[in-house]
């Protein structure tokens, strides 16, 4: 090959290579630009979701999913309260008569048992005498086979009479109400009245709970000390012993006095509007208002128009909460007062003393606010 021959292949060598690498640098180059592209794209679909523009994922996200079981739970949360207004302090008094009643039942039955015990004590040991002139005679003859039996007899008398002598102490002690020692009955004792007590400071807390007002909460309190010393004694358990619990309520008297009532949302006469109320002003405070359009919650249906509560119907029992819990209190005093006046008819006659107080619905007052929230 000539030195011209080399020349020429070495210039076209040169060439290819710079040919290839023109082509590989507008490859790279192509590639940038549509990554460029896509990312542009990509942005500007983020940019519309985050604004929910054109219908965007994050739009149609940001509306809370509001279920059929959302409205259910907000239906029971707003008629529960309603019905813990209207009979909450019903059931609590009920519990503490109930207690009242089981112990009374549990002294009664006890006294039953010993009657019972000391009777099959008397013919036991009527027996034993029996059998003892019994021996005698067989041992006077030379009986010794009958002699035999009768101590056999005898021991089976004994050990009977061991048995029911302890069970008869086991049900002296049910009825003895001694508050101190460490007699299995007196922590017995010890802890159902103090069960009772409890029972007592949960039918304040429920009463607070349906609207009772400070002054009316410390006579009730002052009542139900009374009532509890009243019942308590009359089972049998000692005055000054029960002074150790007595002062449960004086606490109870100095928490009224002392911790501020500082509510909202008053007992207006009508458990149902007062519980509407109730459940408006806490989705109100949870959203931070929600009576206008927008989007739906978990808590309350969209655009539940609350200034509806402010009806004339609503109006009209803002001053009947004193009347309606007169009449209640006329119900549960009257029931109180066939317990404390007469126990013993209480026991043969529980239905009677504790026929439930009929009480007016107020229905038309809760089905006209009903409709003004329609």
């Amino acid at each position: 090959m000539t030195g011209f021959g080399l020349i020429a292949l070495a210039i076209g060598a040169v060439g290819t290579a710079l040919l290839g690498m023109a082509t590989t640098t507008d490859v790279a180059a192509t590639a940038q630009d549509d990554a460029a592209g896509q990312a542009a794209k990509l942005n500007e679909q983020l940019d519309m979701m985050s604004t929910g523009s054109g219908g965007g994922t994050a739009g149609r996200a940001a509306e809370k999913i509001r279920l059929l079981t959302d409205y259910a739970d907000d239906l029971s949360t707003v008629f529960s309260r309603a019905f813990e207004i209207r009979f909450s302090g019903m059931k609590s008094l009920d519990s503490i008569a109930k207690s009242f009643r089981d112990i009374a039942k549990a002294t009664e039955d006890a006294r039953q048992e010993i009657r019972s015990l000391t009777a099959d004590i008397n013919s036991l040991t009527a027996d034993r005498a029996l059998q003892e002139y019994f021996l005698t005679v067989a041992e006077a003859y030379g009986d010794t086979l009958k002699a035999q039996e009768i101590r056999a007899n005898l021991g089976q008398i004994d050990a009977d009479l061991a048995e029911k002598s302890k069970q008869l102490q086991k049900a002296q002690d049910k009825t003895n109400k001694s508050l101190t020692g460490n007699t299995d009955a007196a922590i017995e004792n010890r802890s159902e009245i103090l069960d009772l007590v409890q029972s007592y400071q949960e039918h304040i807390k429920t009463l607070a709970a349906s609207g009772l007002k400070e002054d009316e909460l410390r006579a009730k309190n002052a009542q139900l000390k009374e009532d509890f010393i009243a019942q308590a004694k009359q089972l049998g358990y000692n005055t000054d012993e029960l002074g150790v619990y007595t002062v449960a309520f004086d606490d109870v008297a100095k928490a009224i006095d002392a911790v501020p009532r500082n509510v909202d949302i008053e007992f207006n006469g009508d458990p149902i509007l007062t519980a509407i109320e109730e459940f408006a002003a806490k989705a109100n405070e949870a959203l931070g208002g929600i009576g206008g359009a927008g989007g739906g919650s978990g808590i309350a249906p969209t655009g539940f128009d609350f200034s509806a509560l402010d009806t004339p119907a609503k109006k009209a029992t803002d001053t009947a909460g004193s009347d309606w819990w007169n009449d209640m209190w006329a119900g549960w005093n009257g029931m109180w007062g066939d317990i404390t006046k007469n126990w013993g008819d209480f026991w043969n006659d529980a239905g009677k003393n504790w026929a439930l107080q009929k009480h007016s619905s107020r229905s038309g007052t809760f089905l006209h606010s009903l409709q003004d929230l329609v």
